[in-house]
């Protein structure tokens, strides 16, 4: 660029990936002492979604250098929370992942570069290079068997018995000791009261596993969840509002 001829100036226009906060607004306090926050946040759209329309989410955890790949999510929805696509095919392309690690190299180098050696990220494949969404430091590791299909089993057994010597492996503890502690009543009675919970939350779950694996709803999930994806952060800021107008 030439400073005393701007006519010399070229416009260069790049792809730059990022994402944006536009706002954050503290809009109130819940009951529980948490604020209520509203916030616009803008990112790049990248469109994904292989030529059947299904769009894939990659994850992949960083133990101690190790890089343990985990699982592959599948939905026609782009912004995929969960699989919705779980059938033969689908464990077979995750049963390959996981066996055959194909992003490994990439995986490392993008964990150095964020200084993380502990976390799991979230990515996907934009013509055919990798894309990252997401790295969490603070992931789910796996949920209780209970959460998943049948199918889906031995897929979940096999990354166990790859992410368990991951761990262990970074298991600075090698002897074990018991170490006695005095637990004050109160807190005994709030522990059994949090554990009935959640057998209450597990019984819950059970039944929704068996309501969504209805053949009809199932179906009905397959059409509906597309079209909600795009209104899903409209649904998000009017049940803030509403929450906010209760707390004030």
């Amino acid at each position: 660029m030439n400073s005393r001829n701007r006519t010399d100036m070229k416009r260069l226009v790049v792809p730059a990936p990022a994402k944006v906060n536009l706002f954050l607004h503290v809009t109130g306090r819940r009951a529980d002492g948490y604020h209520l926050l509203e916030t616009l946040l803008v990112v790049e759209y990248c469109d994904t979604a292989d030529k059947d329309g299904i769009y894939r989410k990659y994850s992949a955890f960083m133990i101690g250098g190790r890089v343990v790949p985990a699982h592959i999510d599948c939905s026609r929805g782009w912004m995929v929370k969960d699989t919705d696509i779980v059938d033969a095919g689908v464990m077979k392309q995750e049963q390959d992942y996981l066996e055959t690690n194909p992003h490994r190299e990439w995986l490392e180098e993008t964990f150095a570069l964020a200084g993380v050696d502990y976390g799991r990220m979230d990515y996907s494949l934009l013509n055919g290079a990798p894309q990252v969404w997401e790295i969490n430091t603070n992931p789910v590791v796996i949920l209780p068997p209970d959460h998943y299909s049948e199918i889906h089993m031995p897929v979940k057994w096999r990354f166990a018995a790859k992410v368990g010597p991951a761990f262990d492996a970074v298991d600075s503890v090698k002897e074990q000791r018991m170490v006695p502690i005095d637990v004050p009543g109160p807190m005994i009675a709030a522990l059994d009261a949090e554990r009935r919970r959640q057998q209450r939350l597990k019984s819950r779950r059970l039944l929704m596993r068996r309501v969504t694996r209805w053949g009809p709803v199932r179906a009905a999930r397959r059409v509906i969840r597309p079209m909600m994806t795009p209104i899903a952060p409209l649904l998000a800021r009017i049940s803030r509002s509403r929450a906010a107008g209760k707390s004030s």
